[in-house]
């Protein structure tokens, strides 16, 4: 019996320290948490604050404006793009033409070379 109370009594110390170990983690993991929670805490208010310094650096209008000239300056280079696309092709029909008209010279020649 003396045994059994022995066994008992150190299963009981075991679970004391198991348990004293377990509180100090927790007590680790709290301060960890509290301190997390104080850097977001932190973040979301440099956010804010950085949030309303660019609200504040670019009125509205400004921003409307920039926004409209770049809607232009995309709308003029996807023109000039075509033109530009129009203009190859008329160049490179005018060289298959120019292509053309010289063999067509270079078989008058040859014909009339031949004819003499």
């Amino acid at each position: 019996m003396a045994r059994r109370l022995e066994m008992a009594e150190r299963g009981k110390e075991r679970t004391q320290q198991s348990l004293a170990e377990a509180k100090a983690h927790s007590s680790e993991l709290e301060q960890w948490l509290a301190q997390v929670t104080a850097e977001l805490s932190t973040s979301r208010a440099l956010e804010a604050r950085l949030q309303q310094r660019l609200v504040a650096s670019v009125p509205a209008a400004q921003y409307d404006e920039v926004a409209s000239r770049l809607d232009a300056a995309e709308a003029a280079a996807a023109k000039e793009e075509g033109a530009s696309a129009a203009l190859l092709l008329k160049a490179e029909e005018a060289d298959r033409k120019l292509a053309e008209v010289a063999d067509k010279q270079q078989r008058q020649l040859a014909d009339i070379t031949n004819l003499r």
